[in-house]
């Protein structure tokens, strides 16, 4: 058997604080955040996260901007077992939190996190600053391969509202254009 050549990566496997790992490659959390108008005055923010592999201590976060409506822990849900939801506003922005009991373990899967509101309002007579970009941001610990993980992203331009179906003429196969035509002309009483 031949020897095994010497890696000059710059990196020593035997050092401790050389990590090797790619941080972009890990994967262990991703997620996709929406925004969409619910009828006219409210909006619903979305987090679609998938979740690769087992994790503990879970948080999922919304930072919103203010609709007209006092914040309320009613208006978020989620379908990750187990979690609880608090809201608190933090300099003008609200934060929403989905956060797992302590020790409740995650599996892999895909969950939703949901929070309905109202739209933000621009006060009148008053110039509006640059509005700060909503965003969602999720956390754990790996258990396997033990390690933070996060992921973080944005709620994208909000999606317009639906056009209403137009309503479409009827037609009927029994109905055609030579049986609407005129027909032999009705006799006449004489």
């Amino acid at each position: 058997s031949s020897p095994v050549p010497p890696h000059d990566d710059g990196s020593d496997p035997g050092d401790p604080d050389t990590d090797t790992t790619d941080p972009a490659a890990d994967q262990a959390l991703t997620g996709t955040g929406l925004v969409s108008p619910l009828g006219r005055d409210g909006l619903r923010h979305a987090l679609d996260l998938a979740v690769t592999e087992p994790v503990t201590a879970l948080q999922a976060e919304f930072r919103l901007t203010p609709g007209e409506l006092a914040p309320g822990s009613g208006s978020a849900w989620t379908d990750l077992p187990g979690a609880v939801v608090t809201v608190q506003q933090e300099r003008g922005t609200l934060v929403y939190r989905f956060t797992t009991q302590p020790g409740t373990d995650v599996g892999p899967g895909h969950y939703t996190f949901v929070v309905r509101g109202t739209r933000p309002t621009d006060p009148v007579g008053q110039v509006r600053g640059a509005a700060r970009p909503e965003s969602w941001n999720a956390s754990a610990f790996g258990i396997g391969d033990p390690r933070a993980v996060a992921a973080l992203g944005g709620f994208g331009p909000l999606q317009p509202l639906s056009p209403q179906p137009q309503p479409q003429p009827l037609s009927s196969p029994s109905l055609s254009s030579q049986s609407l035509s005129p027909q032999s002309p009705a006799p006449t009483r004489r």
